[in-house]
């Protein structure tokens, strides 16, 4: 019975311990080294933190491998990890650590350290490069492992609070390992696969990545921005990397597909491709689809809160300019319910509220249990037990 991601991690560098695991433009680490590295930091932070557990920990990201190994280290540590985009604003930082009250951050470059300066942070600083050099201790960490569970929390990552005040969605290990399940035995993930990152880390579309990463074996490629702001490369880059599946937001297949570079060049490699996080226009998967008849396309919906996707519709035909891309059916072990106005189910061709259970649904809003009762409720066709269901705020109806 897995209880934590980190036995993907363990597994794959059993199977593949010098396969490269993450590579940015720069850099590559295997899955050995990200293991070590991550144990090394789990070490480093259990020790200065009095052996703290289950406390959130900032983790300063980019699009670079060492977001990922300080996410892994934290995990280690027994805490869940807090993904902050390193161009945030310092009083977006200060906002979301004043919700926290975090123990540790973990920064990689002097701006990440400047802006914990900014705020006036009181946790552990760590650099990244001095903790990845620290010595792990081995009884430390098996002891960690012993004390943790799958429902602990495992990452928050925060969403926009209508108020202004963000409101930092807390996923616990259950869930990020029944997405990891779901996406590598529905899409068939192997260690032959290369995925091609795009969505950055501090969004949990970039969860997927990771969680194929760790339970597959395929290798991680983080797609640097220049790619996307000088479109003509993107293709080269994902042939020489060979990639074999985009797991994308929309608007970047959408980018791609506006800019005719697949009237010049094709991903000779591609397999898969995913789209999520808003509408896919059905003329931009057009252009997709006429140019790669062979490559199986995929629309995923699902808020944060449930992490990460609890639909998916694999597309089967040809759609006019006029229609909508279904979302589908169920992700695996997620239960859809659509509620009109009187919490009724409704019928075929009625518009209601979609709403989520099972086991990726979040442990609710950290440090916000007004908000986290507003939309993570009972079950309204029973109260027999505890059953509790997320309200997603958006309309669909079944065709």
């Amino acid at each position: 019975m897995i209880t934590s991601i980190l036995t993907y991690l363990e597994d794959s560098v059993a199977k593949w311990a010098d396969k490269v695991a993450i590579a940015d433009d720069k850099n590559e680490v295997t899955f050995a080294q990200w293991n070590q590295y991550s144990r090394n930091i789990g070490t480093a932070i259990n020790n200065a933190s009095s052996k703290a557990l289950r406390k959130p920990i900032l983790v300063f990201v980019d699009r670079r491998i060492e977001g990922l190994v300080g996410f892994m280290g934290v995990v280690q540590s027994g805490n869940f990890y807090v993904p902050i985009d390193c161009k945030m604003p310092d009083q977006r930082v200060k906002l979301i650590s004043d919700v926290l009250n975090p123990i540790a951050a973990i920064t990689v470059t002097s701006a990440d350290e400047k802006i914990l300066d900014l705020i006036e942070f009181k946790g552990i600083k760590f650099r990244y490069e001095d903790v990845i050099n620290y010595s792990a201790d081995d009884d430390l960490l098996q002891d960690i492992r012993a004390q943790m569970i799958d429902t602990d929390p495992v990452y928050s990552i925060f969403t926009s609070g209508s108020t202004g005040v963000p409101k930092g969605v807390v996923v616990a290990q259950k869930g990020m390992i029944d997405l990891a399940e779901w996406l590598v035995n529905t899409f068939e993930f192997t260690e032959n696969d290369a995925l091609g990152n795009q969505t950055p880390f501090y969004f949990d579309g970039s969860v997927k990545d990771i969680c194929i990463c760790l339970k597959s074996g395929a290798t991680l490629n983080i797609i640097g921005k220049k790619y996307f702001t000088f479109p003509k490369l993107i293709i080269p880059f994902l042939n020489e990397r060979k990639i074999t599946a985009i797991l994308w937001a929309t608007s970047a297949i959408v980018l791609i597909g506006n800019s005719d570079i697949l009237s010049v060049n094709l991903p000779e490699y591609l397999r898969l491709v995913t789209f999520a996080g808003e509408a896919m226009p059905a003329k931009q998967l057009k252009v997709w689809t006429s140019k790669l008849p062979n490559v199986k396309f995929v629309n995923l919906y699902g808020p944060t809160e449930i992490t990460v996707d609890c639909t998916y519709y694999e597309v089967e035909r040809e759609f006019n300019d006029d229609e909508f891309i279904p979302i589908g059916k169920a992700c695996h072990n997620k239960g859809i319910l659509v509620f009109n106005d009187n919490n009724e189910l409704v019928k075929n061709g009625e518009v209601g509220e979609l709403c989520v259970r099972g086991t990726g649904v979040a442990l609710g809003y950290y440090n916000n249990k007004e908000k986290t009762q507003e939309v993570f409720v009972q079950n309204p066709l029973h109260d027999l037990y505890e059953d509790k269901i997320y309200r997603t705020g958006d309309i669909v109806k079944y065709n």
